[in-house]
């Protein structure tokens, strides 16, 4: 009778840590942690052993304490500054409007099936990724099946207030912040730094990745001209834009095929008026050239919707 009242109540505190180490919440955490503790005193209280007994007395109140002071809670017991000794179990609880609002739980959302099927990109968001997919942004769908994906990387610090400027229009689909990246070139001994961040797998960008990409490669798509404005105009000389030693504003269309780079000047001029001539750089690499006499016509075009750090290209 001894052995299988013992046995009993090693099944349940077994079951009860299981639950504290499986847990993805406080709440759960607390019920675990908790119930393995009423177990431990019915068996105990079975023995005059005082010194097990004290040392279950002291094990327990330091797990009470463990919790009442856990800095993620950052909960005043005491009821100071204006939170209430009740708000202790409400915050073990996640999404609870009592409990305390952090970015992780923003991001949570982001992450649910629901979010991410229901999002629907603003007017400013779609112009926008034209001119970001014709420069440097990179697009990422590993399967047929699975969501697409936007990589946003420019060079630090020139181009810091540019990038977190994008990464404030692209927050709603993204939970990663700006992050600095290094990268050692040793047969040249130098180091460059950039700053990127990409975007979660959406649905909302399958469409744009069918568009500009053929077998993983970035093309030109037939109906350019329907998808570029002027401020996916703007975004594209931001993102890989250049300006030349004589005040020219450059289009960097290196990785595009001859017959694209021409197919991005007809659009130019048929869309802005905007007359521009093609440089091939290195052996079919093509770029495009603004002149001079056009910047006038190309400020008014795209001015109103440039970054200010990014003004001196045009």
């Amino acid at each position: 009778m001894h052995n299988q009242r013992f046995f009993s109540y090693l099944s349940l505190f077994t079951f009860m840590m299981v639950i504290l180490v499986t847990a993805n919440n406080y709440l759960l955490m607390f019920v675990g942690w908790e119930g393995s503790q009423i177990i431990c005193p019915k068996w105990l209280s079975q023995f005059d052993d005082s010194i097990l007994k004290s040392m279950f007395i002291m094990y327990n109140c330091n797990q009470k304490r463990f919790f009442l002071n856990m800095p993620i809670l950052k909960i005043n017991i005491s009821g100071g500054q204006g939170i209430h000794k009740s708000s202790y179990l409400f915050s073990l609880i996640p999404g609870t409007k009592r409990g305390f609002s952090t970015k992780k739980d923003i991001s949570d959302v982001k992450y649910t099936l629901k979010y991410k099927k229901e999002y629907v990109l603003s007017l400013e968001q779609k112009e926008a990724l034209i001119g970001i997919i014709l420069g440097d942004g990179f697009l990422d769908r590993a399967k047929s099946n699975h969501n697409t994906r936007l990589r946003i990387e420019q060079s630090y610090p020139e181009k810091e207030k540019y990038l977190r400027s994008l990464h404030e229009l692209f927050e709603p689909m993204t939970t990663m912040p700006p992050t600095i990246l290094t990268r050692k070139d040793k047969r040249m001994d130098s180091t460059t730094f950039s700053l990127y961040f990409r975007t979660l797998a959406m649905p909302c960008l399958n469409d744009y990745y069918d568009l500009f990409y053929k077998e993983k490669v970035k093309i030109i798509p037939s109906n350019l001209g329907q998808l570029l404005t002027a401020r996916g105009l703007a975004y594209w000389i931001m993102d890989d834009g250049g300006k030349s030693v004589y005040n020219q504003t450059i289009l960097h269309t290196r990785a595009f095929k001859l017959e694209e780079v021409e197919f991005i000047q007809s659009v130019l001029y048929e869309n802005f008026y905007l007359r521009t001539r093609l440089e091939e750089k290195k052996k079919d690499q093509w770029i495009i050239y603004i002149p001079v006499i056009q910047k006038t016509k190309l400020r008014d075009i795209v001015g109103p919707y440039m970054h200010d750090s990014m003004l001196y290209k045009i």
